[in-house]
């Protein structure tokens, strides 16, 4: 017992923080800035995901176009692969 009475004691006392009218709007336009960056950032990343599905659309599309005529698409790619590579080595 006296040792909680002890620790009681010497619990820091309490500070009361005076916010005047001044502070107060500015901790407003602080949250509301907050809310505004948070928005933004989702809007930014839904385009990011936008953008990245329609690249992805686009070469896939781009693929099937370039191997409509071919009847054995991998083994061309390997081809192609392999010509690039010797191109540049």
């Amino acid at each position: 017992v006296l040792e909680a009475e002890r620790h009681a004691r010497v619990q820091r006392p309490r500070t009361w923080i005076l916010v005047t009218p001044e502070m107060q709007r500015a901790v407003e336009r602080l949250r509301a800035l907050q809310r505004w960056l948070r928005r933004w950032r989702t809007q930014l990343y839904i385009c990011a995901l936008v953008v990245c599905m329609c690249a992805l659309v686009w070469a896939a599309w781009g693929l099937h176009a370039h191997w409509r005529g071919y009847r054995e698409p991998w083994r061309n790619l390997l081809a192609l692969t392999t010509q690039a590579a010797r191109a540049l080595w």
